[in-house]
């Protein structure tokens, strides 16, 4: 493999992985019940599992669990860059 390849492959899948995580955590924030999720998920992108989810649609998904009330907080190394610049 092409080392020049991997790191945008691997950025867009850090991403995907990272947008996945909101999606889980915003509906654990919300309290929602595993058919819940399922039926907002299959509201917003017709699909019932975050994983077959491309791009945009985690983005949509993203969107709507803000509307309902989802507080994304930064992660650990925006805290960490936060401290190290004073």
């Amino acid at each position: 493999m092409n080392s020049a390849a991997r790191p945008a492959s691997a950025n867009a899948e850090d991403i995907r992985r990272s947008e996945l995580a909101k999606i889980h955590l915003a509906a654990a924030q919300l309290r929602l019940d595993e058919e819940t999720y399922r039926a907002f998920l299959a509201r917003v992108t017709g699909k019932r599992s975050a994983a077959q989810l491309d791009a945009a649609e985690r983005r949509r998904v993203l969107d709507e669990f803000a509307r309902c009330g989802f507080k994304s907080t930064p992660g650990k190394g925006a805290e960490r860059a936060r401290i190290a610049d004073g």
